[in-house]
């Protein structure tokens, strides 16, 4: 009897722990509840703060029947890039407060680019801006390996916007700092 009530309590706890952790599927997808406490309104935007370009992100939210919705989705974000993947009328994004979503974040460990410098006139002269050119030609070469889907995501709220920072979880998914 004593070891039934011990391995209960286990698995008890088990569960727990496990509802208290971000859960990451066994297909790269990533499911996190957004915060109660986040005032959201308006826009979904990705901030990409990772290393690698982000060659595809999808966020989406379960239905009644468990199936994934679409909330957005974007392709080819740089590097310390920001996107607005969504945006909704009438403060309609309040309503994934407390839901748990998911998010699915493929990238590119290669260069993709060329650093470029354009200048731009201004009322105050004219002014270099960096920008980085996709070669469709690297894209369409990328080999397997290049591939990564190693990625985590942070909430936060700005303006009534939801930010969700992805990041590089390391080759071992143990870690930002794992490269």
């Amino acid at each position: 009897m004593k070891k039934l009530l011990l391995l209960v309590t286990m698995v008890l706890f088990t569960l727990c722990v496990n509802a208290q952790n971000p859960s990451n599927d066994g297909k790269n997808i990533i499911y996190r509840v957004i915060p109660k406490k986040l005032n959201i309104r308006d826009k979904i935007i990705i901030q990409n703060k990772s290393p690698y370009y982000i060659l595809q992100i999808v966020v989406a939210i379960s239905n009644e029947n468990g199936e994934l919705d679409p909330l957005g989705s974007s392709t080819y974000i740089a590097p310390n890039e920001t996107w607005e993947l969504a945006s909704y009328k009438d403060n309609a994004l309040k309503k994934l407060k407390g839901k748990n979503i998911a998010i699915k974040v493929k990238g590119a460990k290669v260069f993709m680019g060329e650093q470029n410098n354009t200048s731009v006139w201004t009322p105050y002269g004219s002014v270099g801006v960096k920008h980085k050119d996709l070669d469709p030609e690297i894209i369409n070469k990328l080999k397997p390996e290049d591939i990564t889907y190693n990625f985590d995501v942070r909430f936060y709220e700005d303006r009534h916007d939801l930010y969700i920072e992805v990041f590089n979880s390391g080759e071992t998914g143990s870690g930002i700092m794992d490269f």
